[in-house]
């Protein structure tokens, strides 16, 4: 995998679990 989309994922995740 890219680590550019690893990058990317994980504040997506952060984000997701603050509007949660």
């Amino acid at each position: 995998m890219a680590p550019i989309l690893v990058h990317a994922a994980l504040p997506s995740v952060q984000m997701s679990q603050t509007l949660l």
